[in-house]
Formats: structure tokens, C-alpha cells, sequence
């Protein structure tokens, strides 16, 4: 259950956030590299809350630290 609602709550951050849902290419090119840079971008969130010593995916208090 722990781990279904965290791949819940990324899934959310990723469609609301990054709106992961809309990528408005013309060919798969643009699309899968449109997508990984969300993806990366999430990561790298990540990675700085990690680093900071907070919850990895509380991204709103990464940016208002900033």
C-alpha cells in the first residue's frame, strides 16, 4: 500500500507539475525527449531534497527555499 501511494503521488506531481499529459509534438523524437526532461527534472528534484535532508517528493518547500 506504501508503495502504490508513491508511485500515486509522483504519477500526480508528474501530470500536475511537469504536466507530463500534454506534449505537444509532431514526431517521437520531440516527444520522448520532451518527456525526459520531466523526467529528469523530477529526479533531480528529487535528488535536492534528498541532498537537503527533506522528503524526497515535497517539492513546494524545494522551490520556496530557493
Amino acid at each position: 500500500m506504501r508503495v502504490r501511494r508513491r508511485i500515486e503521488t509522483v504519477i500526480g506531481q508528474l501530470a500536475e507539475q511537469f504536466e507530463i499529459e500534454r506534449c505537444r509534438c509532431r514526431d517521437r523524437w520531440h516527444m520522448t525527449s520532451r518527456i525526459a526532461r520531466k523526467l529528469l527534472a523530477h529526479n533531480m528534484g528529487s535528488y535536492l531534497n534528498i541532498s537537503a535532508g527533506k522528503a524526497p517528493i515535497q517539492f513546494e518547500s524545494l522551490i520556496a527555499a530557493a
